[in-house]
């Protein structure tokens, strides 16, 4: 049955001395969790082992040699729609880099950085479920919900953004959707006027 406490002190103990003294054994987590003093099922201490417990963890800060590393990696390494081999990554990196790194680590390194290229992708953008239609109704929403306002003046149109630089990237985007044959001017108005 799975647990909700925490490890102990005293539980860590027992398992780091079960598994340094039982090496050659068949299925130690198993016969971990059938132990009174360890009440934690297979898979809880396996996570414990593989992510804090195991002697050969390296805990240090990653290098950034280390980061590279699963950047260059896991592409290579992973078809799309494929899970990543995180024990191979982890092998590899402790025979060429010599650290033996937390396969949670490993995951959390990549994870972090895919959450950062995301963001940057999106930064400020119109999501193109909101950009498909380019009527003059849907524009006309589109420009309140980003706070544009648009003045046609003969054949020129002026855009004035009301949030200054950061919406750079919108409001490209929102130029891009109106006529090309326009005179465009952008206005990027001071946040602090």
């Amino acid at each position: 049955m799975r647990s909700k406490s925490k490890f102990s002190r005293e539980q860590d103990q027992i398992i780091k001395d079960f598994m340094v003294n039982n090496k050659c054994v068949k299925h130690p987590f198993s016969i971990l969790s059938k132990m009174e003093s360890i009440p934690f099922d297979t898979k809880q201490i396996a996570s414990r082992w593989w992510s804090k417990l195991d002697p050969r963890l390296c805990k240090d800060a990653f290098s950034q040699e280390e980061k590279d590393f699963i950047y260059n990696w896991v592409p290579e390494h992973t078809q799309p729609e494929q899970n990543i081999q995180w024990k191979d990554l982890q092998a590899e990196m402790k025979a060429k880099l010599g650290n033996f790194r937390a396969r949670n680590s490993l995951k959390n390194i990549w994870n972090s950085k895919q959450k950062q290229i995301k963001a940057k992708s999106k930064v400020n953008s119109i999501p193109l479920n909101d950009a498909r239609e380019s009527d003059e109704e849907n524009f006309d929403e589109l420009c309140r919900d980003y706070k544009i306002d648009i003045e046609a003046d003969d054949n020129i149109d002026v855009i004035e953004a009301e949030a200054g630089a950061s919406n750079k990237a919108s409001i490209d985007y929102m130029l891009n959707k109106i006529n090309s044959t326009s005179i465009l001017m952008l206005f990027l108005v001071n946040d602090s006027k």
